[in-house]
């Protein structure tokens, strides 16, 4: 994509530099007062200024020759002023715009996505939804009430929410570096046959945490969850889940038979809901299960070296069935992630 042409999406901007293309796309879902970079994954999040803004603006109109002198190329000199006071993703790529803005878009969503999982562990769903701006009660912003021959009217109006996103701070940070976060997007934008399973149980598991109706949520996590670990579609979903998520999650028999209650009764309320059952869903299950997934993300993806393929995973987790003990695994998170996220479950 050169400068001469619209682009893609309203939300985002490329630039060329002398050495490398910036691609800049703006974030609603994040939010951040410092500026942190990844030099392994060459992105960078920041907030931009206006100055930032301003100043981008003025490279662009002093240093392209279609900015600076033809009217209807103002266009990308508004865009880059209407960065202003926003949370942008930027990477980096040797090449020309058109050569790299499709892996740039990928590498910024699979960011952005990933960051958002990472707040699962210590964000509950209700305040995650609150932060975007979701609500389980959709409908217009006012009601109109008229009367016989409109001599009574009413008529109340609700605030459209602002989208707050999620904060991005010193202690997000590093949290996120510290559980692996940044080599879970490394396996993601790998070519391992494995990184389209994590790439499509973190699609589904934000479309559960961003999904306002629990019936739903918990369908579509149940989705998340085996695009992960589901490698026969023969195999009965509830048994080989809960095993495997057990072994992939602790060493420990206690810490393991907790995990697999866990899953088994998540799949029992999931079986409620699929065959039409009134009863409402528990939300602790759901928090919870969710929770279970990220780190279950973070040890395939930390363990990648061993686990290529599905067929690692699954004769790994057959040889620790069946005391063959194979390897030990390595998880980068702390055991109170596990505990926390089995606590919402066995306190109830």
């Amino acid at each position: 994509m050169s400068l001469k042409q619209t682009p893609l999406d309203p939300s985002k901007i490329v630039v060329d530099s002398k050495e490398y293309s910036k691609y800049i796309q703006t974030s609603l879902k994040l939010s951040t007062k410092l500026t942190f970079d990844f030099p392994k994954l060459c992105v960078r999040l920041k907030p931009y200024s206006s100055s930032d803004a301003n100043k981008l603006a003025t490279e662009i109109k002093k240093r392209n020759v279609f900015a600076r002198h033809s009217w209807e190329n103002s266009f990308y000199v508004n865009r880059a002023t209407e960065l202003s006071n926003r949370t942008v993703i930027e990477v980096y790529r040797r090449g020309q715009p058109d050569e790299i803005i499709d892996e740039s878009q990928k590498v910024a969503s699979i960011f952005e996505n990933v960051s958002i999982l990472s707040s699962i562990l210590v964000i509950k769903r209700g305040k995650y939804q609150k932060l975007m701006g979701i609500h389980q009660k959709l409908g217009t912003d006012f009601y109109l009430i008229i009367g016989k021959d409109f001599r009574f009217l009413r008529s109340k109006s609700e605030p459209v929410p602002i989208v707050s996103g999620i904060s991005i701070d010193k202690r997000f940070m590093k949290r996120f570096r510290r559980c692996g976060f940044d080599d879970l997007i490394t396996f993601c934008l790998a070519n391992y046959k494995l990184s389209r399973r994590l790439l499509s149980t973190i699609n589904w598991l934000i479309e559960s945490r961003e999904e306002p109706l629990l019936s739903a949520a918990i369908v579509k996590t149940s989705i998340a969850l085996e695009s992960l670990l589901v490698f026969n579609k023969s195999e009965p979903l509830s048994k080989s889940l809960s095993e495997r998520s057990a072994f992939l999650l602790s060493p420990e028999a206690s810490t393991r038979k907790k995990i697999s209650k866990l899953i088994k009764h998540f799949y029992t309320e999931r079986s409620k809901v699929v065959h039409g059952s009134n009863a409402s869903v528990p939300l602790y299950i759901v928090e919870s299960v969710d929770r279970l997934i990220v780190l279950l993300c973070l040890v395939i993806a930390t363990n990648r070296n061993n686990f290529h393929t599905k067929e690692n995973i699954q004769n790994w987790c057959e040889d620790i069935k069946w005391g063959h003990h194979q390897y030990d695994i390595y998880k980068p998170f702390s055991d109170l992630y596990l505990k926390n996220a089995l606590k919402l479950f066995v306190n109830k």
